[in-house]
């Protein structure tokens, strides 16, 4: 594709020499051809291979993101490099907003406050923080739990993953592979 576009562009090049195109339509054309040069070999989506291996990861933002490898240590992105995180959990969830919380193998809840972990009171597997005040969490029998700020209330319903937003939009997946939205 780059090819052909220079190939169009040392063509439009010698007609001017040749007089055969005028000055405006030319920087027109060298304008669009860069323009397209430009987002067809930059701004392409696409993935990325990322050094190191995670089993589980969770991103808040571009800022925020943390994963657990098969051996339940921690890390944390920092910048372009990984860093390892003191503690061990078998999964980590983090919001937009930093707010970092895990479990880890005997389903024990932990959240991140400063540079250490502060074990909160409960049970679960599995934990989705989507920011400091929307955190949800489900336990070993599938119930689902809330944190409402000094505890868990247990919400009504299964699940076996619950993952929520930052906006508290809660969204989550049955034993038998269902889709469910909680409707606040």
């Amino acid at each position: 594709m780059l090819e052909a576009k220079i190939l169009v562009l040392s063509h439009m090049a010698t007609l001017i020499v040749k007089k055969e195109v005028n000055m405006k339509k030319y920087l027109y054309f060298i304008i669009t051809i860069c323009l397209l040069i430009l987002f067809s070999t930059v701004a392409h989506a696409g993935w990325i291979r990322i050094s190191g291996g995670l089993k589980q990861i969770s991103v808040g933002n571009y800022s925020h993101v943390w994963g657990v490898n098969s051996r339940d240590q921690i890390w944390r992105r920092d910048g372009n490099s990984w860093t390892n995180v003191a503690g061990g959990l078998k999964h980590v969830s983090v919001g937009c907003d930093g707010t970092v919380w895990g479990v880890n193998s005997q389903d024990q809840i932990w959240k991140r406050q400063g540079n250490s972990w502060i074990r909160i009171s409960g049970g679960l597997k599995q934990i989705s923080v989507g920011n400091a005040s929307h955190i949800w969490g489900v336990n070993s029998r599938d119930q689902i739990w809330r944190w409402n700020g000094n505890g868990w209330t247990n919400v009504a319903g299964g699940l076996k993953h619950v993952s929520v937003g930052d906006d508290g939009t809660v969204w989550g997946v049955n034993s038998k592979d269902e889709i469910w939205m909680w409707r606040r």
